[in-house]
């Protein structure tokens, strides 16, 4: 019983977003259209609640064989994403009532789970699986990558390679043109800006850049891995091209833009490259980082990114006191509620503030437990 609330923590997303796209058979598709992004909105709150906080801290996963229970989690994860857009697909074109408005509201509603799913999908999950492969077979890994970020839009190459060559490799430094700009005077970008600007304006741009002046090696491999992914992406348009736009598209864009984009944000916000540790935000929210799959230590994951996901909260543990010394930024609450801060209507620098305020346990100087 125990295992099973864990597994249904691990994929509350996806659960989530399963629920919302069936119960369109028992309410209005309308209401499927208001409720989505209202569940967006209440998840930049849920991760202040205390009750979820000491409920997600006694589900814990602890024990030698954690590692490999956890890997199972995350192809959980990934079948229910491609079992939602299979019931996504499956209800606009059989069950929806009849009528352009139902339609409309069932795409907007379901597409925007769908890309909340996608986003994880690809920024949490992939990520995890792309640092510390689920299998112990090298080419086992690879393929199932490729099949990991179609639901995302994404040729698994492309993340890869903006990933790892771009942004772990210059993290903090002004080639990397993953994480938000800083203008001259170093104030950074607004998350609004960054959102709306990074996908897939700057990403194709920055792609098309780097695969065109890299090494020939490096130029076919991005040529080949877009012809594997295209033939994938382009079939839900010729099934119906709406359904493609509404509940293809448009979570791939929401995802990347969205969900990777406000989570890439407020990683690294106010970071710099001065210490090993101050270049990323720990989040430290148990209901956040249980449903996210540990992506809430993202300092510990940059200065050890050979250490997989699972083991990251025990690393985080062992390295405080360094932590604390090194200047890395920590936070009580997850990334969703970072994102609603920097949002808010205050002004940006207000804002920032605001998001850059220590968690009082880490505060140098202060008696840490």
């Amino acid at each position: 019983m125990m295992y099973a609330a864990y597994t249904a923590a691990r994929s509350f997303y996806a659960l989530l977003a399963a629920a919302v796209i069936w119960g369109t058979l028992l309410w209005s598709p309308a209401i499927t259209a208001v409720l989505a992004p209202l569940l967006v909105h209440l998840a930049t709150h849920a991760e202040e609640i205390g009750t979820l906080e000491r409920i997600c801290r006694r589900l814990r996963m602890e024990g030698e064989k954690r590692r490999s229970a956890e890997d199972l989690q995350q192809l959980i994860f990934l079948l229910l994403v491609f079992a939602n857009y299979a019931s996504a697909f499956y209800i606009y074109l059989r069950r929806l009532p009849p009528g352009w408005p139902a339609r409309l509201c069932f795409l907007f509603g379901a597409g925007t789970m769908l890309g909340w799913n996608a986003g994880i999908n690809l920024g949490v999950v992939y990520h995890n699986h792309l640092h510390r492969g689920a299998f112990r077979n090298k080419a086992l890994n690879r393929w199932i990558g490729r099949l990991w970020t179609i639901p995302s839009g994404w040729p698994s190459y492309f993340w890869q390679y903006k990933h790892t060559v771009i942004h772990h490799k210059h993290v903090g430094e002004p080639c990397d043109w993953v994480q938000p700009h800083r203008r001259p005077n170093g104030d950074y970008e607004s998350i609004q800006r960054y959102v709306l600007c990074h996908w897939p304006w700057r990403y194709a741009r920055c792609l098309w850049h780097e695969f065109t002046t890299a090494p020939k090696r490096v130029r076919n491999t991005a040529l080949r891995e877009s012809l594997m992914f295209l033939p994938f992406w382009i079939a839900p348009f010729f099934i119906d091209p709406l359904l493609g736009a509404g509940l293809w598209l448009y979570p791939h864009w929401f995802g990347s833009a969205f969900i990777l984009g406000t989570g890439m944000y407020t990683q690294h916000a106010g970071g710099t490259a001065a210490t090993k540790y101050s270049g990323s935000t720990t989040f430290l929210s148990e209901f956040f980082n249980l449903t996210m799959f540990n992506v809430g230590y993202h300092t510990e994951h940059h200065a050890n990114p050979s250490a997989h996901w699972s083991e990251l909260p025990a690393l985080h543990a062992r390295l405080k006191e360094e932590l604390i010394e090194g200047g890395a930024h920590i936070v009580p609450y997850g990334s969703y509620r970072a994102s609603g801060i920097l949002s808010s209507r205050r002004k940006k620098q207000t804002a920032l503030a605001t998001f850059r305020r220590q968690h009082p346990d880490y505060v140098p100087g202060a008696a840490h437990v």
